[in-house]
């Protein structure tokens, strides 16, 4: 049935273009927007968001839609499409916030707008500027595709509900992100990070889709807890092991800088860890390497090494299997089937 969604999503996603000229004549008003913004979309991806919303309304929406018969309505691939859409919006800002200059193997959407306009010092603006105009027009097109789901009125208003309290959740997650690089190392709690990791990565990431399919389907609100608690713990080990690829990975690998979350001054679980663990002449190292403005991979082999010396590694690895355990738990809970439980744990 996997293999059935995702064709299906695919296709959807490769529409997006003729969708978005029906809807919004971008082409003939501002073709720069619409070709950079479809090519963007258009950007291969996990679709790990939409491919759990499908599978959760699939879960719940009738007993009659097993894994074997994977049969839905188109409305719930361009509903899903939209929710991929919101992804796409939230990773323009976040770029822009990181200044990150690659995302899925490829320019970042600020950095073409930058490339597009050069360098001219007459230019009052600049490419982040015109990245997070557009990043806003993506997500006005997102939630209009996202309802355009044919469901039950009162489930789709519970439905629009529960999307924009994620949506003001996430970027409370961010804006708590940016104020924890300003505290010293000394005053940083673990409580704070997995504060930050529910609320930029668990909520929107795992506990969105699966609420918002199940809602969507007409689950129950007990249901719709069961899920949420899911999300929010399988969220935070999908946090912390994206922490640890882009710490030790590389760009061919995740499709971003290696150096982004160092540059950036995160102060991640791993970084956590580390510093807890560390005697003080690898805490001075740490400290200095995070103060500088300018990181390069010597400074990432330092910190990789801190890391891993320190058992830091190891503890963040622990820490992934635990919650998987606990997830697992929460998910047995669940009224959804095993076959549909397996496909979601699969992902």
């Amino acid at each position: 049935m996997i293999n059935q969604i995702k064709l299906k999503l695919d296709k959807t996603i490769a529409s997006l273009p003729q969708i978005f000229q029906k809807s919004y004549p971008f082409k003939s008003f501002s073709p720069f927007l619409f070709s950079t913004i479809t090519d963007y979309s258009l950007r291969k991806g996990k679709r790990l968001r939409p491919l759990l919303f499908i599978l959760s309304y699939a879960a719940h929406a009738n007993k009659r839609i097993t894994p074997q018969l994977g049969i839905l309505p188109q409305s719930i691939y361009t509903s899903a499409a939209g929710l991929e859409l919101i992804h796409n919006f939230m990773l323009i800002h976040d770029d822009i916030i990181d200044h990150s200059n690659k995302r899925r193997w490829q320019s970042s959407l600020h950095v073409l707008f930058n490339q597009k306009i050069g360098k001219n010092q007459k230019n009052k603006f600049t490419g982040e500027d015109m990245g997070i105009i557009a990043g806003d027009v993506l997500f006005s097109i997102a939630l209009d595709l996202f309802f355009s789901i044919k469901a039950n009125p009162q489930s789709k208003e519970t439905a629009l509900h529960y999307l924009l309290r994620i949506a003001a959740l996430t970027g409370c997650g961010q804006f708590e992100e940016l104020l924890l690089t300003t505290q010293p190392f000394e005053k940083i709690a673990l409580e704070d990070i997995h504060k930050i990791y529910d609320l930029k990565t668990a909520w929107y990431t795992f506990a969105a889709p699966l609420c918002l399919g199940a809602i969507l389907a007409g689950a129950s609100s007990q249901e719709v807890s069961v899920l949420e608690k899911y999300g929010r713990a399988i969220g935070q080990a999908f946090q912390i092991r994206d922490d640890i690829i882009g710490m030790f990975s590389n760009h061919n690998n995740s499709g971003k800088s290696c150096l982004t979350d160092l540059q950036e001054s995160k102060r991640t679980i791993l970084i956590f860890y580390a510093f807890q663990n560390a005697d003080s002449k690898n805490r001075k190292t740490i400290k200095s390497i995070f103060a500088k403005n300018r990181v390069n991979q010597k400074d990432l082999k330092i910190i990789r090494k801190i890391i891993i010396d320190t058992g830091s590694l190891l503890q963040a690895e622990a820490d992934i299997l635990r919650l998987e355990k606990k997830a697992a738990s929460i998910l047995n809970r669940s009224c959804i089937n095993l076959e549909f439980k397996a496909l979601i744990q699969g992902l």
